[in-house]
């Protein structure tokens, strides 16, 4: 529609600008605030609350329809945009990317800036979520810079302490706390609510300030009981997640796990993306708490759930939420492809004759080859960067003697142990995790130390595993493995 505008603006025939009428009538920022942006805003944050994200796809997929009823360009972006999030936040990085230069593609011709506030505070969520924190940290300065030059008072202080709450929780992985606790305490400022003062009670037990920490877990309890629909919804479960936190520092186990089994009985009745990521985190530091508390039976408990939940739970949430995505993707794309047919039959029987508009549409079609191509070249950063999470999350692993070592290395190198049960069917588990660990290039030292083994026990699997593959004690073992 872009390249209509620009014939016309070349001095094509009257017919172009009947064309034009019809096919881009103008919308403008105030026309579509209250009818548009702020319903699909206002339930968007419902169910990112307390819902389900397949709710969150058929809304934003009925609300991406109507947008595109009414030829309201900033309104399909903002779809783009919402989508974003939940595929950010369960892993799909690429279609998480995909939305966002889709929404960012229509915003270039925009002056939304509430639109283009949260396409960047979109591309910080999936920078956060990919732990690429300096650029997370850059998409919120611009997110930032955007909000503050919306007219709307209301909607500028909303995103506005949302915005700082971001910046708040980046800086806090980034083990910032001292600037954590800065932009806390600004969005605390502009809105004072349970999910700030939770945040600051956790930043204050990790800089050792627990009298502070104390006053926000009061202020935080205090604020859920006026936000009474938050007391059941994610943000309870994280405030109460928070408070377990304190009790947990201050070695009062029983409160502490009190408050623990509250976040996650909260965390089990609602549906949304975060479910399998909190309760990972919960399990993991309730097995690490009675660790210091010396309760092994409740130990190996909470280890067990963290084991099943991270192999079980995750896995199926992500591929369920792709396979809403690529739906959603799928029908823009085909309603794309429809709306593109039309236009150029209807544009055919127009200027059939004019030479100029084949030129424009050779240009038009170079333009989007090389944009996917750039495309295609963020995406394989991506990718890139993702295995190097999950190699340096399976040397972590083996460091650490963890039992899901075998299984993180087999997605990072899923041939290898196929390969060594067809040279040696009988291959047990244990000399396919040594085996691992030499694919790693671990030495000998190295493998005793993390195994808690005599380095001359290494040396005796060394051989057993020599004569189990039947490799020639002259040839290199660290080559034959690398081979495979």
């Amino acid at each position: 529609m872009s390249g209509v505008k620009m014939l016309n603006l070349k001095g094509f025939t009257m017919i172009f600008v009947v064309f034009l009428f019809f096919s881009c009538e103008p919308s403008s920022q105030d026309k579509y605030l209250k009818s548009f942006d702020i319903p699909l805003l206002e339930q968007n944050n419902k169910i990112r609350l307390s819902g389900d994200y397949r709710d969150f796809t058929v809304l934003n997929t009925k609300y991406y329809k109507e947008a595109q009823k009414k030829k309201y360009e900033d309104g399909k972006a903002l779809c783009y945009i919402n989508l974003s999030f939940i595929n950010s936040a369960s892993g799909n990085s690429k279609q998480a990317l995909f939305l966002l230069e889709k929404a960012k593609e229509i915003l270039k011709q925009s002056n939304n800036k509430l639109h283009i506030a949260l396409l960047n505070h979109g591309y910080a969520d999936l920078n956060f979520f990919l732990q690429l924190y300096n650029s997370a940290l850059n998409y919120n300065t611009l997110a930032l810079q955007a909000i503050e030059e919306v007219d709307n008072d209301k909607i500028k202080e909303e995103y506005l302490s949302e915005f700082y709450i971001q910046r708040g929780e980046i800086l806090f992985e980034a083990t910032n706390y001292k600037e954590a606790l800065k932009n806390f305490h600004k969005a605390e400022k502009i809105k004072k609510q349970a999910y700030t003062e939770g945040w600051l009670t956790n930043v204050y037990i990790q800089v050792n300030k627990l009298d502070s920490a104390f006053y926000y877990l009061k202020q935080s309890h205090q604020s859920m009981l006026k936000e009474k629909e938050i007391i059941h919804s994610t943000t309870g479960a994280v405030v109460y997640f928070f408070s377990g936190n304190y009790y947990n520092v201050v070695q009062n186990y029983p409160e502490a796990e009190t408050l623990y089994l509250k976040a996650l009985k909260i965390n089990s009745e609602v549906k949304t993306v975060y479910s399998p990521f909190f309760d990972m985190v919960m399990y993991d530091i309730m097995a690490d708490m009675y660790k210091k508390a010396g309760d092994k039976e409740r130990e190996s408990h909470y280890k067990s759930l963290y084991r099943d939940t991270n192999e079980h739970f995750y896995k199926q949430q992500k591929e369920v939420v792709n396979l809403a995505t690529e739906k959603f993707i799928t029908d823009i794309q085909n309603s794309e492809r429809a709306e593109r047919r039309k236009m150029w039959l209807f544009i055919g029987f127009l200027v059939a004759g004019v030479v100029g508009l084949v030129v424009f549409t050779y240009i038009k079609i170079r333009h989007l080859k090389f944009k996917k191509q750039v495309l295609h070249i963020k995406t394989n950063k991506l990718k890139e960067q993702i295995e190097n999470n999950l190699f340096n999350e399976v040397i972590e692993l083996a460091k650490t003697n963890d039992s899901m070592f075998l299984s993180r290395f087999q997605e990072l190198y899923p041939e290898f142990i196929q390969k060594l049960k067809s040279l040696s069917p009988e291959l047990e588990t244990s000399e396919m995790t040594f085996c691992a660990m030499i694919k790693l290039n671990f030495t000998s030292k190295e493998i005793a130390n993390y195994t808690f083994v005599q380095h001359a026990s290494v040396q005796q699997r060394k051989r057993r595993i020599r004569k189990k593959f039947a490799i020639p004690s002259d040839a290199d073992l660290y080559q034959f493995f690398s081979g495979l």
